[in-house]
């Protein structure tokens, strides 16, 4: 079994019975296709594997040292970088860390992340195709914040000239795009959009 068949298995093992609270669906579905993603550009074995892993740490009890045992320390570094510190902290602050891993980066330490954004986006506008715009109300931060982090990610990052950055921004025109000819917008903006700016 190679590295990627061993971490997609984990993945598959440790996310097991996870559902999205947006349409049920299984969560593994997510990761999987992060990895994918990084396959098709072309990202070595470990870069994939670790997008398989990504939300091994963030949504299940594995642990980074649990990864780095498994999988050692460059797929256990990759996975660190897309993990967000504890959830009970506030959003603002968990989305922040994020901002600050992806800057001054080589592009594959932070391919993973960039992949994961990227599905997150298609997924939330398969959702919105599906559902329409209340599906937003699942998230506690609103349209704005969201759309505030997926561009604040992409302003760091927009220098490294890569193909899957094009891609990123592309899906963030998308779901401008997708919102701006969308008829309700009631839902869509959150009171703390202007601190999140200010804080940044």
């Amino acid at each position: 079994m190679n590295i990627k068949e061993k971490a997609k298995e984990f993945a598959m093992k440790v996310h097991a019975g996870q559902i999205r609270k947006t349409n049920g669906k299984p969560i593994i579905y997510h990761p999987l296709a992060v990895g994918e993603i990084l396959d098709f550009y072309g990202f070595d074995d470990e870069i994939i594997s670790a997008g398989y892993l990504h939300d091994t740490v963030e949504e299940t009890n594995t642990t980074i040292e649990d990864i780095q045992k498994t999988f050692g320390v460059r797929i256990a570094t990759l996975v660190s970088y897309a993990t967000q510190p504890e959830k009970d902290l506030p959003w603002e602050i968990r989305k922040l860390y994020t901002i600050e891993i992806v800057k001054d980066k080589p592009i594959d330490d932070i391919a993973v992340i960039i992949a994961d954004k990227i599905r997150n986006i298609e997924e939330l506008l398969n959702d919105i195709q599906e559902q329409g715009l209340e599906v937003i109300s699942y998230f506690n931060s609103g349209y704005d914040n969201k759309l505030w982090y997926f561009e604040s990610i992409h302003k760091e990052v927009i220098h490294l000239k890569h193909p899957i950055i094009d891609k990123f921004g592309q899906e963030i025109n998308n779901l401008k795009d997708k919102i701006q000819n969308h008829d309700d917008t009631k839902i869509l903006h959150s009171e703390n959009t202007i601190v999140l700016k200010k804080t940044l």
